[in-house]
């Protein structure tokens, strides 16, 4: 019988494997035969999960929480218990997330499908870290270098390790999947997010890349040595990784300012607009989006958070060394957040639109209750309509004290490659 399924012609498979939207369905597939298998991961088609935060009233059985938003349903997803409960998601890249816990300085790298959990250096061996007071002490601290903003330096100072794991952490990124050579991860790390620091998988350490330049919004690798860092002001920062001495290589100036719509009458008077700023590799080259969005709600009740307004996309042209505005992505889609940016065509990713950008805001938000979503945004931004749509939670909490989830994006080989 086995042999019957592996002669079923290779056309006839193709179009079959096609027409599964679904990642159930896409694995039953693969799982028949060797030659099924094959043919599924030659088509690489993507599913991406909003991964939740699960409320510590929830049963840990059933594991992390997912959001696919074409069902509008929950998954769950088990975890192993080092990670289950504990960690905190800031990054994903290559299918791989990195975990982060408030509590300890332990930093790790792991996949949901293959349950595969590598350790990092820890937070105590990053470059701003002085001296770590174990938790042998009543109140462990790290002496840590503090930027001063006021003064434009550094000092030093003693912090709680609990502030240190939550906010002078933010982003990291993966410049291959772990289990191919040379993998190395990238973070931004310290106060403001002024500095950039890497390691190698195996490494003790992590090695300085930048320390006070300025402040970095987000990170990506364009090959696997070359690390592109913009800037809150869309700076781009290009730095060399290929020797134990990371060298700033290049900059790219940003592209001209855009005016913005002026603000609906019931939104005067809130605080100025922000802007993050995200890089994502393309099939045509670098591509540079800038999120601008509005304060909603009031800071002294505590449900002050982001309302993403509008978008602006930036292609990088190399022989003019200059930014073209770009009005439509076509058919691809774009998820940004705490992720890796991604762009994937739409009939690779299954119930998510073409020329739209699913996006998590980047805040790490403890304490807001009162927030009519939460103190978080995850949303969707139609670049024909230029306008963004809070998508409503489908968890129906009311109350929500987690930081931002994060896009995981992942395809049926995941569930296949296990040896490291």
């Amino acid at each position: 019988m086995a042999s019957m399924w592996s002669e079923v012609p290779e056309d006839l498979l193709r179009l079959i494997a096609n027409r599964l939207d679904t990642l159930t369905d896409q694995v039953r597939f693969a799982c028949v035969c060797t030659s099924w298998k094959s043919i599924l991961l030659s088509i690489r088609p993507s599913h991406s999960w909003c991964l939740l935060y699960r409320f510590e009233e929830e049963p840990s059985e059933l594991g992390e929480k997912f959001l696919f938003l074409p069902e509008r349903k929950i998954h769950h997803l088990e975890f192993i218990p080092e990670v289950l409960g504990r960690s905190k998601f800031r990054g994903c890249s290559f299918s791989w997330l990195v975990c982060t816990d408030d509590y300890s300085p332990k930093i790790s790298l792991y996949n949901p499908f293959t349950k595969v959990l590598i350790a990092l250096p820890p937070r105590y061996n990053f470059p701003d870290v002085i001296r770590y007071c174990p938790p042998e002490r009543s109140h462990p601290v790290y002496e840590i270098e503090i930027y001063d903003v006021d003064d434009d330096d550094t000092e030093i100072d003693f912090v709680a390790t609990s502030s240190v794991h939550i906010h002078l952490i933010h982003k990291f990124v993966l410049s291959s999947s772990p289990s191919k050579p040379n993998c190395m991860v990238v973070a931004i790390y310290g106060t403001m997010d002024y500095n950039l620091a890497y390691c190698k998988i195996g490494d003790e350490k992590w090695t300085s890349i930048a320390k006070g330049r300025m402040r970095y919004d987000d990170i990506i690798f364009r090959d696997k040595n070359l690390l592109y860092a913009v800037t809150i002001t869309s700076h781009v920062h290009v730095f060399d990784l290929s020797s134990n001495s990371p060298k700033l290589v290049d900059t790219i100036q940003p592209p001209p300012p855009q005016p913005l719509p002026p603000p609906p009458p019931e939104e005067l008077g809130q605080p100025e607009p922000g802007r993050r700023s995200y890089l994502v590799n393309t099939s045509i080259g670098l591509l540079l989006v800038q999120r601008h969005w509005l304060w909603t709600g009031s800071l002294y009740e505590g449900n002050q958070c982001e309302k993403t307004k509008i978008f602006n996309l930036y292609m990088y042209e190399p022989s003019s060394r200059s930014w073209r505005r770009v009005e439509n992505m076509d058919e691809n889609v774009l998820f940004l957040g705490l992720n890796t940016g991604v762009s994937i065509p739409s009939s690779r990713v299954g119930g998510y639109k073409g020329n739209h950008i699913y996006f998590t805001d980047t805040l790490f938000v403890f304490s807001l209750r009162t927030a009519r979503h939460g103190p978080y945004e995850i949303g969707v931004y139609d670049l024909d309509s230029k306008s963004a749509q809070c998508l409503q939670r489908y968890d129906t909490k009311k109350y929500w004290i987690r930081p931002t989830p994060i896009w995981y994006i992942h395809s049926p080989e995941d569930f296949f490659e296990r040896d490291l």
